[in-house]
């Protein structure tokens, strides 16, 4: 998909490196608690990111969860997978009556509404003049679908709307789901914990304070395995929801 072209999503570093610092800051101070459950900020620091990426708007969501929007996208994800452990509930004619799907649906109306309210405003600024004239590779994925619904009419309001709030929710808890493997992961094993701190000292140097770049994540060929491994042990996306219709040879 043209949207996410590696150039483009080279165009968010900036995004990538202001949260991450955003979330080292948030979380020197939650060293001071007794207790932190690390998958809230890990949520709400995607949530951040995704905003700004598919939105092209700064949510704040970390440090201060108190949004609707906020409160609704999470319940959503909430009330998904209660419906997955709940097999009366997987028919769409039943889960709309239930006490589940009732609260769904409102909360599903708030996120699609929100993201509705945010295509007509950018919209009504395009058809004034106040187009975004910032380089494609610096658009937010909604802004590049906008283009395209003006340009060719290929997408209306509506399809836009859906692309970017599956894209939102989909991207969200995967990534949240991983980052927080990997930081339970890393602090039970601290052999592992010692590497990455090297391998980081051999790349920033004493700069630590500077933001990564895309030369620096090639460098850290470690980390990058302990990523690999911690997808490989706990898998955002642990099965594939498909039903074999014929048999299928796999060896000869």
């Amino acid at each position: 998909m043209p949207c996410f072209h590696s150039d483009i999503l080279r165009g968010f570093f900036p995004v990538f490196n202001e949260y991450s610092q955003k979330l080292v800051e948030f979380l020197q101070e939650e060293t001071k608690k007794e207790f932190t459950y690390i998958e809230t900020p890990v949520t709400l620091l995607t949530l951040d990111i995704i905003c700004e990426t598919m939105f092209g708007v700064k949510m704040g969501a970390l440090g201060n969860d108190t949004s609707q929007y906020v409160k609704s996208f999470r319940r959503c994800l909430e009330l998904f997978m209660l419906r997955l452990f709940k097999i009366w509930n997987w028919p769409n004619c039943i889960f709309k009556l239930s006490k589940d799907g009732k609260e769904m649906m409102r909360h599903m109306k708030i996120v699609q509404d929100f993201t509705r309210n945010i295509i007509r405003e950018k919209k009504k600024r395009y058809l004034s003049g106040q187009r975004d004239k910032s380089r494609a590779k610096h658009k937010a994925l909604l802004d590049l679908l906008l283009d395209r619904h003006m340009e060719t009419g290929e997408l209306s309001e509506e399809d836009i709307r859906e692309e970017v709030d599956t894209f939102a929710l989909a991207g969200h808890e995967t990534v949240s789901t991983a980052i927080a493997w990997a930081l339970y992961l890393i602090g039970l094993y601290s052999d592992v914990q010692t590497k990455i701190h090297e391998e980081l000292d051999k790349v920033f140097g004493e700069d630590t304070e500077r933001p990564a770049s895309e030369k620096d994540l090639s460098d850290l060929q470690y980390l990058d395995c302990v990523l690999k491994e911690t997808n490989r042990i706990y898998p955002a996306a642990p099965l594939f929801g498909r039903k074999i219709l014929e048999d299928t040879n796999i060896c000869k």
